[in-house]
């Protein structure tokens, strides 16, 4: 079983395992909501799936603004998953060997 309390990223930054957990959860909540907000814009309201709110009996319409707004919600949490997984990183305590300057 591991137990590492940090996982090393590349260059020698560390991240703990619940900001990493945290930042994989967002990023497949962001994809999933973007998924669904294409499925919105190309799929008419009565042929949506049943595990999808806004499905409308025989209507070829298509919808759009809760497509639009599960996109933008989407790239919101992406975001929020990107900007939680560059903010706070620190180095680790042995980041490699150093090279002296050659002034």
């Amino acid at each position: 079983m591991l137990t590492y309390d940090h996982f090393v990223l590349e260059k020698g930054f560390t991240v703990s395992a619940g900001r990493k957990a945290l930042i994989t959860l967002l990023v497949l909540i962001g994809l999933i909501l973007i998924a669904v907000g294409i499925v919105y814009f190309v799929v008419k309201a009565g042929s949506l799936p049943s595990f999808i709110p806004g499905h409308i009996a025989h209507s070829s319409a298509h919808r759009s603004k809760r497509g639009l707004i599960a996109v933008i919600v989407g790239a919101v949490v992406l975001l929020a998953a990107v900007v939680g997984a560059s903010v706070g990183r620190r180095r680790s305590i042995n980041p490699g060997p150093m090279t002296p300057n050659s002034n």
